[in-house]
């Protein structure tokens, strides 16, 4: 069988050749089933990169005090960085690479101080977004902050605010979401 397909190469008889028919479907048969073994491997070792996004929902942070949101909702987990069972408020970085990190949480309305949102790696901020209040009264107000991260394995992702309105003051809603990329 001297034919080839293009692109992919498989073999086929060709008018003029020998009619040794079952020979010639073997063969044909054992070259589908090599070019797709070849390419069922590629496509099991390929991997898409990881995503982990989780919601969260009203929770009360007390005035002055730096407070890590929690979450209850895992909108997407595809390489296992969330358990929110066991650490509702951390995404847990599981590979050594680029991943970028954005957070945001909407506060209830108050014209009192200042809302702040921090990206925090391991205990550390990374990146912080400050805002005023809206002057209006019954207006929220929303922080987003992210930052691309060139992380570590075992790090861990937490979202922490501050507020200083004088008393107690409820983030409303919460995301956090972070993408593995590679340059």
């Amino acid at each position: 069988m001297p034919g080839f397909t293009v692109p992919i190469g498989l073999p086929y008889p060709l008018p003029g050749d020998p009619a040794d028919v079952p020979q010639a479907i073997q063969d044909l048969a054992e070259a589908v089933e090599a070019a797709y073994l070849s390419t069922s491997a590629s496509v099991t070792a390929a991997q898409a990169p990881g995503c982990c996004s989780l919601t969260g929902t009203t929770q009360s942070i007390p005035n002055n005090t730096a407070t890590n949101l929690q979450y209850n909702t895992v909108v997407l987990d595809n390489d296992g960085l969330s358990n929110i069972t066991v650490t509702p408020d951390n995404i847990n970085l599981r590979d050594n690479r680029r991943y970028l990190i954005h957070g945001t949480c909407t506060w209830a309305a108050s014209t009192a101080s200042y809302r702040r949102l921090e990206v925090v790696v391991s205990g550390v901020a990374v990146v912080s977004q400050q805002i005023n209040p809206s002057q209006t009264a019954g207006f929220v107000t929303t922080n987003r902050a992210g930052i691309v991260l060139n992380g570590s394995i075992g790090q861990n992702v937490q979202l922490r605010v501050l507020q200083v309105t004088g008393g107690s003051l409820s983030v409303q809603s919460c995301a956090l979401t972070v993408w593995q990329f590679d340059d």
